[in-house]
Parts: structure tokens; C-alpha cells; sequence
């Protein structure tokens, strides 16, 4: 009889590890916060850019955020919030609660779909935030 964890490290090693890092995307951004028909006031993701983009007169909007948009395989899209250039207001203002809230439905931009390879919708709501040392990671899920 094979015990237990044999079994178990069987059936890792069966794993392709080649094709679940094939399906893994992401993209560094600028986003500006708010809602888009609110001229990027109130809560959620008024625009998302290529990084750079931006003028830095822009970014020094307490809205204005580094970020990197994260698709796993399997997973719904994420995006990792740097902490390094949030302001305190933003931290306060969008990070403040154990939710990000999202007050209005948006698309991802060209640019990001040809990257992540598909159109993602960030739809109203709220969603989790996940709090590590050097960003705030917040998924998104897919309906």
C-alpha cells in the first residue's frame, strides 16, 4: 500500500508548469481613481494608462497611482497598487477600508487587452483589498 503522501507528491510532479507560466500576463500602469463620468472624482478607476504616460503634474494628483495589472491562469484580474508613490490622502481616501470600492463599470483600454490578450470588464462593487509590504493587491472577478 503507498502511503498517503506519496500519493500526494505523485500527483505534483504531474503538474506542466510550463503551460500555467505561458497563461500568466501582466502590464505597469498609471491609473487615475474616481469615476470616469465624474471627471475622475469619487471612487473607482477613472483611467488606466500606459506608465509614463502621464504628466507628472498628473501624477502628483492625490488620485494618480503606479500600478500592475496581474492575470493569472485560473484567476480574475488583479491589480497591485504601489504604496512606494500613494499619497497619505490616497491611502486614507481609496485604501482606508477592507474594500475598494468601484462606483461605476469600466473597461480595460486597447493597450491592456492586447497585453493581457482580452477585453476585462471592472464591474460596480466592492472587492477585498489584500495588504502587503509594498502594494495593495485587489482582485477582480469576472462575471
Amino acid at each position: 500500500m503507498i502511503p498517503q503522501e506519496q500519493k500526494y507528491n505523485k500527483s505534483i510532479k504531474m503538474l506542466d508548469v510550463d503551460s500555467i507560466k505561458e497563461e500568466y500576463y501582466e502590464a505597469d500602469v498609471d491609473i487615475i481613481l474616481g469615476m470616469p463620468s465624474k471627471d475622475c472624482r469619487s471612487f473607482g478607476i477613472c483611467k488606466i494608462v500606459p506608465i509614463d504616460s502621464f504628466s507628472p503634474e498628473i501624477l502628483k494628483r492625490s488620485n494618480a497611482v503606479r500600478a500592475k495589472l496581474v492575470l493569472h491562469p485560473y484567476k480574475d484580474l488583479a491589480i497591485k497598487f504601489y504604496t512606494s508613490n500613494m499619497s497619505e490622502i490616497t491611502k486614507q481616501k481609496y485604501f482606508g477600508t477592507p474594500f475598494f470600492l468601484v462606483n461605476e463599470t469600466v473597461k480595460t483600454p486597447e493597450f491592456v487587452n492586447t497585453i493581457l490578450e482580452r477585453c476585462y470588464i471592472i464591474y460596480k462593487g466592492e472587492y477585498s483589498i489584500t495588504r502587503k509590504q509594498k502594494y495593495y493587491e485587489v482582485s477582480f472577478k469576472s462575471m
